[in-house]
C-alpha cells in the first residue's frame, strides 16, 4: 500500500507519463468494449511508448504511433510517425483505424476541436476514440481556482513546464464530441497520485464536494476519460 504518493505506472523500463491509474482506466474501457485483438489502433502522443508496450502485452498487434518528441521515446518495437498534432494529420497516418487513443494530449494543443475533427477523419466507419484530459472539475482544482484564479494543472508553472494550454470542462468536451459527429458511449473520472493517507485526510472534503454536486463523480479523479463512436 502506498501511504503518501502512488508512483507512475511502469512496464519494464518504460514509465507512463500520466497520473497513476490513467492507462489502467483505458485498459478497462478496451476490455468492456470488446475491442478485437486484431483491431487497427493508433495512439497519438505515445510519450515513452509505455502504453504501446502494454497494448502489445495485452495481445494487440496492429499498432501505430504518433510521437513528435523522440527524446524520451524508448519503445523499440514501434517506430512512431513524427507528426505535429497542432496541424492536420489525418492524411499522413497512412490508413483508417478502428480505434484511436489520445491520452493526456488534447490539453497541450492549440485547437481541441480541430484535433477531434482530424481524429474523426482518421477513423473507419463505426470506429472509436478514447480521449483523456485533466479533470478541472476535480474538487482540489475548484479550491485552487477559488484561491489563485488557476484551475489545477493549468497554472503558469503548468504552462511553462508542460504547455498545458487548453483546459476543457466536462460539458465542453461532451459538446465538442457531439459537434464533431461522435456519439459518447462512456465517460468517467479516474486516476490519482494520492496514497492512502492523503485520501484519508481529504475524505471529508471529498464527501462535501460530492454532496454539493449531487454525487457527481467528476469531482474525484485527476483525469476525465471519454469513449465515443464515429457516426
Amino acid at each position: 500500500m502506498h501511504l503518501w504518493r502512488v508512483p507512475y505506472s511502469k512496464n519494464g523500463h518504460l514509465t507512463a507519463k500520466a497520473a497513476p491509474g490513467t492507462h489502467e482506466a483505458v485498459e478497462s474501457v478496451l476490455k468492456d468494449a470488446g475491442v478485437e485483438k486484431n483491431a487497427d489502433i493508433l495512439e497519438l502522443a505515445s510519450g515513452t511508448g509505455y502504453f504501446l508496450s502494454r497494448l502489445n502485452d495485452l495481445g494487440y498487434s496492429n499498432l501505430t504511433s504518433v510521437e513528435r518528441d523522440m527524446s524520451t521515446y524508448q519503445y523499440s518495437e514501434i517506430c512512431p510517425l513524427r507528426l505535429d498534432l497542432n496541424k492536420p494529420f489525418s492524411d499522413k497516418v497512412g490508413k483508417k483505424f478502428d480505434l484511436i487513443i489520445a491520452v493526456e494530449i488534447i490539453e497541450h494543443l492549440n485547437n481541441p476541436r480541430i484535433f477531434l475533427e482530424e481524429i474523426y477523419k482518421s477513423l473507419k466507419p463505426g470506429g472509436r476514440v478514447i480521449v483523456t484530459t485533466p479533470n478541472v472539475g476535480f474538487w482540489l482544482s475548484r479550491v485552487q481556482f477559488l484561491l489563485t484564479g488557476y484551475p489545477k494543472y493549468f497554472s503558469p508553472f503548468d504552462f511553462s513546464e508542460q504547455r498545458h494550454i487548453s483546459p476543457i470542462c466536462d460539458h465542453h468536451m461532451k459538446i465538442a464530441l457531439e459537434e464533431t459527429n461522435f456519439r459518447l458511449e462512456k465517460n468517467f473520472s479516474a486516476a490519482s497520485s494520492w496514497g492512502f493517507l492523503i485520501k484519508a485526510l481529504t475524505f471529508p472534503l471529498s464527501i462535501l464536494f460530492k454532496m454539493i454536486n449531487r454525487g457527481s463523480s467528476d469531482t474525484e479523479g485527476n483525469i476525465n476519460l471519454y469513449m465515443a463512436i464515429k457516426i
